[in-house]
């Protein structure tokens, strides 16, 4: 990645002509609004500041991918899970992720690196999984976006494999959205992916006049070319096999829970959790599920009824779908229902259940609430631990 000026903002000074041509407008702007009514010209005024002063970052509220892929075998464990987590809070495609991710690192996975968590430094000083320029990643973490999805950012989490991952994806996000290319940002379209892998690793004057040029490859620099030849290579490779969910409420439920990650109650008692009816307190893991569904706007009526694990697997068995376990079967946002407390594999009784967040190989990822360490946390469990599937019709 090319040194430049972070998240599409230009901070280089005008030249002497784009100065007077720029004083010459802004007169024939006044002049015009002056002739405008008063309603007229206050409309266009809160619409152009409105316009200016939001944060560049696309709204993902309605645009939330999450992919399930079974094409990742080379990469390093938990790889596929933490690249699908990053690209979900900005609705990218993880398989675009992680074509960046091996671009920037030679085609490789660098295994040693998620190990000891050193990366090696470019020549012109690019740092870090995703080869963030300095001045790029000091721009990147200041966004409001980032600081709510990623958390407080310092410079030395540029080599932090999740964080970075994270911020990669604001970013990625964001050269999709705001540099002209589309407003889908879990586009899967081929011209997307190479024009965005070019965005991502040239300058935004160099991008810019590239696209206003019609974004013709014969045109790029031999680099940039072979840059986005790689990335769409990539994204080729690890985008078999996914399955998306994007719609309806399951989506909606798997956005809503990643939102949760790391709540733990505070104070001294560990069950007076905020998802409780009633302010009680009492273990929280089916209390935190039907949080889930409220907040999803999914009907499930007195949630005082469902505080158990078993109640609420009733409670599908009645009036919803309640599934045996089949990991060729299991989507996002399913509810799972574990044998016992989910370390045991017979029974026909539970008293935990979470979310499904992803599958790997024959291993649920899972978001839980009253979970180890009493918060909200991703979790994996095995196939033969689960003992149903809640789905909501």
């Amino acid at each position: 990645m090319e040194e430049e000026s972070p998240q599409n903002i230009n901070t280089k000074q005008p030249q002497k002509g784009n100065r007077l041509r720029s004083i010459i407008i802004g007169i024939a702007v006044v002049f015009v609004l002056s002739l405008l009514p008063a309603a007229a010209f206050a409309g266009i005024w809160s619409g152009t500041v409105g316009k200016l002063m939001r944060d560049p970052a696309p709204n993902t509220e309605s645009q939330l991918n999450q992919y399930t892929c079974k094409s990742w075998g080379s990469a390093p464990v938990g790889a596929e899970q933490k690249f699908s987590n990053a690209a979900a809070q900005f609705g990218i495609h993880p398989a675009l992720l992680g074509a960046i991710f091996l671009q920037e690192n030679g085609g490789g996975w660098k295994a040693d690196s998620w190990t000891s968590g050193s990366w090696p430094a470019s020549d012109a000083g690019a740092s870090g999984p995703f080869q963030f320029m300095p001045n790029t990643w000091k721009g990147v973490i200041v966004k409001s976006a980032v600081k709510s999805k990623c958390g407080a950012l310092v410079e030395t989490d540029v080599n932090d494999i999740d964080k970075a991952a994270c911020a990669a994806s604001y970013f990625i996000a964001d050269k999709l959205k705001n540099s002209g290319i589309t407003n889908d940002v879990g586009t899967i379209k081929e011209q997307d992916i190479k024009d965005v892998a070019v965005a991502y690793t040239s300058s935004y004057d160099y991008f810019n006049d590239w696209r206003k040029s019609g974004r013709d490859s014969s045109k790029l620099n031999p680099d940039y070319l072979n840059y986005h030849e790689n990335v769409w290579k990539y994204f080729q490779e690890l985008s078999q096999n996914c399955e998306q969910v994007n719609a309806g409420s399951n989506n909606k439920i798997v956005q809503v829970a990643v939102s949760q990650l790391d709540y733990k109650p505070s104070g001294n008692n560990s069950n007076c959790a905020k998802y409780n009816p009633g302010k009680n307190c009492v273990t929280w893991c089916a209390n935190f599920v039907t949080w889930v569904y409220d907040q999803a706007k999914l009907s499930i009526g007195d949630r005082s009824q469902y505080q158990s694990a078993e109640n609420l697997k009733n409670f599908f068995k009645e009036k919803q779908e309640l599934l045996a376990p089949d990991i060729n079967n299991i989507k996002p946002g399913d509810t799972l229902f574990y044998k016992g407390d989910g370390s045991k594999t017979t029974g026909d009784t539970t008293n935990h259940v979470g979310i499904a967040l992803s599958i790997v190989g024959n291993e649920i990822n899972t978001i839980d609430g009253n979970a180890n360490g009493d918060k909200v946390k991703q979790e994996k469990y095995k196939i033969q631990n689960v003992l149903a599937v809640g789905r909501w019709k």
